[in-house]
């Protein structure tokens, strides 16, 4: 993903930046990907177009961008939880309520988004990319509860990319319930309790 060429340090280059995907995530949501245009969003991020192009490269880098807003926040939230065994139930729960419960608008942004890449080949790549990311993590956050909680023991770390992969699709399955307006506590608790089930589950 591209990043700001400014400074690391510079407060306004990041300020302007996070006003572009604010802009982004409420065209997006109104018009959708399709119909949201550049010009539009800088508009009403209250920048030029060529300024825009400063911080996003393109329309795909922007949705992917605005799909992935959380991403470092949620990634320092992470840290939190799974730190005892003894509190896993709890931490899944908190973990779902922190970073897993997301607005719907932004999860219909994102399925119009996967909709659109199956035309569109340059979405495509940067969702992909994007999932490639996700799956990063996902794996480095099973390995290091493998090792801090002592679960998943009989999984070796060259398999738990696999597992990860499920998870992401329970997680879309999931995803795809709470947009069709599903019984959001219904969908918590299942959530919870597969996801309990699989941390501590034996592979035999």
């Amino acid at each position: 993903m591209k990043t700001s060429r400014a400074s690391p340090a510079a407060k306004p280059g990041k300020t302007v930046r996070d006003r572009i995907i604010k802009s982004a995530t409420r065209n997006f949501s109104k018009k959708g990907y399709t119909n949201a245009s550049m010009d539009d969003i800088a508009k009403s991020a209250k920048i030029s177009k060529g300024g825009m192009y400063h911080y996003f490269g393109s329309k795909e880098e922007l949705f992917l961008a605005v799909i992935f807003q959380d991403a470092e926040t949620n990634m320092e939230k992470q840290s939190q939880f799974f730190k005892n065994k003894k509190d896993l139930l709890d931490d899944i729960g908190k973990y779902y309520d922190e970073i897993i419960d997301k607005p719907h608008d932004l999860i219909r942004i994102w399925l119009e988004g996967v909709t659109e890449a199956m035309h569109n080949p340059k979405l495509k790549k940067m969702l992909d990319l994007g999932r490639q990311q996700v799956e990063q993590v996902s794996v480095g956050m099973l390995r290091q509860m493998k090792k801090d909680l002592g679960v998943l023991q009989d999984y070796s770390d060259s398999e738990l990319p696999e597992l990860s992969r499920g998870i992401l699709d329970l997680y879309k399955g999931m995803t795809l319930s709470r947009i069709m307006e599903d019984d959001p506590e219904l969908i918590r608790k299942s959530w919870i309790k597969t996801m309990y089930l699989i941390l501590t589950s034996n592979k035999q």
